[in-house]
């Protein structure tokens, strides 16, 4: 174990780690900006984006593969549904394809969206499990904050689009 910690120790303070942890740094620091500011659509592009990325680059097992390709298709579920919840035209079909009790919550479909939110959010929630540095658990922490966010704006949007008042918001509000 100690030799194990040793070697951890002197990677970190190789010149190319440093290099890694100051671009990871750079990235915190955008992931909060988008995290505290960004709209859901901003918010699942970036997540795109990271997913995309660690597949490309970091992908060392079928099933680490397997999880992020299924991430990829959730998020642009979100996507297409972040595209249609605002027009009561549109989303009408989606609130009508979830009637049953057990496939809503507070009057609002738990539609593919809401699906999908809550599996990612698990999987950061996973993600975190793993033994990372302190940069890249900073960094899951927010990703998780601003999945979160997302889902909470996707929320209000069904809402406000189906009429529904959610405890604490006043109804009829448009963006």
């Amino acid at each position: 174990m100690l030799l194990g910690a040793l070697s951890v120790k002197e990677h970190r303070e190789a010149p190319t780690a440093r290099k890694v942890a100051e671009f990871k740094k750079t990235l915190l620091t955008a992931l909060k900006e988008v995290s505290i500011n960004g709209s859901a659509e901003l918010i699942v592009t970036m997540e795109q984006a990271i997913v995309q990325h660690d597949l490309e680059y970091y992908t060392n097992s079928a099933t680490m593969k397997g999880s992020l390709n299924n991430a990829l298709s959730e998020l642009e579920i979100i996507k297409k549904k972040l595209a249609i919840v605002d027009d009561p035209e549109k989303y009408k079909a989606t609130d009508e394809n979830f009637i049953l009790a057990r496939n809503r919550s507070k009057g609002l479909p738990v539609d593919e969206a809401r699906q999908s939110f809550k599996s990612h959010f698990a999987r950061l929630v996973n993600l975190d499990k793993a033994p990372l540095d302190d940069l890249d658990k900073q960094i899951i922490k927010v990703r998780k904050s601003a999945i979160q966010r997302a889902q909470k704006q996707y929320i209000e949007r069904q809402a406000n689009t189906l009429s529904v008042e959610l405890a604490g918001k006043k109804r009829g509000l448009r963006r």
